[in-house]
C-alpha cells in the first residue's frame, strides 16, 4: 500500500501530493519537484547540536535528567552484546 504525502516544491512553492517525484512546470528544465527541508532538517549541524545541549542543560537542572550508574552501564553493555551475538548466531545458521 503506497502512502501519499503532501510536499512543497522548492522551486515555485506549488504543494502537491507524492507518491513518486513528479515533474515541476516552474523549474523549466524538467527537474522533479522537491520537497523544502524543514525543522531539524534544514537546520545546521551547529544548530541542532545547540539545541540538543541546550535540552540537557535543562534537563539536569530540573532534576529529570537519568544518569547512568557503572552498574547501570555495565548491564547495558551486557545486553547490547547479547542482542548482537543473537543476530549473529541466527544469520550463521540461516546461511
Amino acid at each position: 500500500m503506497s502512502v501519499l504525502r503532501r510536499r512543497t516544491c522548492r522551486f515555485c512553492g506549488c504543494k502537491f501530493l507524492v507518491q513518486s517525484a513528479p515533474v515541476c512546470a516552474a523549474a523549466g528544465d524538467g527537474r522533479s519537484c522537491a520537497p523544502v527541508a524543514m525543522g531539524f532538517g534544514a537546520m545546521s549541524p551547529e544548530k541542532r547540536l545547540e539545541i540538543s545541549r541546550k535540552g540537557g542543560v535543562i534537563a539536569h537542572e530540573r532534576g529529570v535528567a537519568h544518569e547512568f550508574t557503572t552498574d547501570e552501564a555495565r548491564a547495558a553493555g551486557r545486553k547490547g552484546g547479547r542482542a548482537t551475538n543473537a543476530k549473529r548466531a541466527s544469520a550463521k545458521q540461516a546461511a
